[in-house]
């Protein structure tokens, strides 16, 4: 804007309302004339004045959201107390889904559900208590107002099988985010967390089988994908991020099996990978640049080369059946290799927007997202991506990679070639670098 201007401005209620805005336009109106770039402001008591609005307010939403009556979650406790979980037993896929649609059904029978009316600006840091709170303090403020009407409120490797105990399971549940919105099988985490002793037997037998199959129910694997917009005005679908949601009784598996393959590696193993290992963290892989490229620079005639990589949607163009075999090589055992396998395959997932969902897809390729595996999986797929040259680093987190190059008298050609040999390391493990976001620094003190 060339020019702001700000206009303050106090219509009194005796006053003829439209003659004041008549005089309010054509001063706005000379002073365009002069300023066609200007920025104008307008604010004040305009009391009975009756403007409207050129840009409309977004419509608000119906929602249907699930309340929890006084009681409700010992009424699900006791049903599931006396549930006789064998009867569902016949095979895995239809005793998983016998299983979460009973527990689905019965957290229906419990619970209400009611239409609420979302509005844009009602912000998700702004929760029920608080909205309720506010409206309380308003409807006292209008209270002393004996001429104004209230208003509406808004309503709130080897063989071996691994083998789950229930205690395991019993205390994953218990850890559930009960905040966590639910994925297709619409079961909640509250519930899982508060009924964790009562379906802690039953969610045991379907992993352990799940686990000797070396077979994943699709139910578990389906995954929803919500499209969020990543700024007010979405002009393309690139300005959406998706949002994958996915069972958290499956999440609750992944996180079981994500911690004993953490036991099963190395400790030695990518020792300049910082995600996903005990006492790591991205300060640790900050510090760790930091101190290799000033030790360096210390050195007289020294300076350091930084390419900082991006890769292209990394997660989603994994190849399953060479991650496996690298976990072979690390020394996983076959059958929760084949797990994996099918994990990563044949994975159902659809897209929902508002009240209305696409077809389903199957997808065979790459990691989902929104998973508590993937991450893992992905440091795992590239334990192998490190420095050919003694001079050169590759620090990496989860799929933020950096290669350091201290260069010594002019010297770039192992930094190049290590440029080189990530480029082509790339390729064979299916990665492609995004070269409009990958950037280097040069860190050089030297005089010229």
């Amino acid at each position: 804007f060339t020019s702001v201007f700000i206009i303050a401005l106090y219509i009194p209620p005796s006053a003829n309302t439209r003659e004041v805005l008549q005089e309010l336009y054509g001063a706005i109106s000379e002073l365009q004339n002069v300023h066609p770039d200007g920025l104008f402001i307008v604010a004040g008591d305009f009391n009975h004045a009756n403007l409207r609005p050129i840009v409309r307010r977004s419509k608000p939403l119906l929602k249907q959201v699930r309340t929890w009556p006084e009681g409700a979650i010992s009424a699900l406790q006791d049903c599931f107390e006396q549930t006789t979980w064998i009867t569902f037993t016949v095979n895995l896929e239809e005793y998983t889904a016998s299983v979460t649609g009973y527990i689905s059904k019965c957290i229906d029978d419990v619970t209400v559900s009611k239409n609420i009316t979302t509005r844009p600006n009602q912000k998700p840091w702004m929760p029920a208590e608080v909205r309720m709170l506010l409206r309380t303090r308003d409807s006292a403020f209008r209270a002393a107002q004996n001429n104004v009407a209230a208003e509406k409120s808004i309503p709130p490797q080897n063989d071996q099988v691994l083998c789950l105990t229930a205690a395991d399971v019993r205390h994953t549940l218990r850890g559930v985010n009960p905040r966590k919105a639910a994925g297709p099988d619409n079961i909640p985490g509250r519930v899982l967390r508060e009924c964790a002793d009562q379906l802690a037997d039953v969610l045991t037998d379907i992993f352990n089988i799940s686990l000797s199959c070396a077979v994943v129910p699709t139910c578990f694997k389906t995954t929803t994908i919500v499209p969020m917009p990543k700024k007010p005005t979405v002009s393309c679908l690139n300005d959406y991020r998706p949002i994958a949601l996915t069972s958290i009784i499956m999440k609750c598996f992944e996180r079981l099996i994500m911690r004993h393959i953490k036991t099963q590696l190395p400790p030695s193993l990518d020792p300049l990978q910082f995600a996903y290992r005990p006492n790591r963290s991205t300060d640790d892989a900050i510090s760790t640049t930091l101190h290799l490229a000033l030790t360096h620079l210390e050195k007289k005639g020294t300076y350091v080369r930084m390419l900082f990589t991006d890769f292209s949607s990394a997660f989603n163009t994994i190849v399953p059946q060479h991650l496996i075999g690298k976990l072979s090589l690390l020394g996983l055992n076959i059958s929760l290799c084949n797990w994996i396998l099918d994990f990563l395959t044949g994975r159902p997932q659809f897209v929902w927007i508002g009240s209305s969902t696409s077809n389903t897809t199957t997808l065979s390729t790459g990691a989902p997202q929104g998973s508590v595996l993937s991450p893992l999986l992905f440091t795992l797929l590239t334990y192998d991506c490190a420095a050919m040259h003694s001079s050169n680093h590759i620090i990496k987190f989860a799929d933020d990679t950096t290669v350091v190059g201290l260069i010594n008298k002019d010297n770039e050609s192992a930094y190049r070639e290590e440029v080189q040999e990530l480029v082509s390391w790339c390729k064979v493990n299916n990665l492609y670098l995004n070269v409009d976001k990958t950037k280097e620094m040069v860190v050089d003190f030297r005089r010229a």
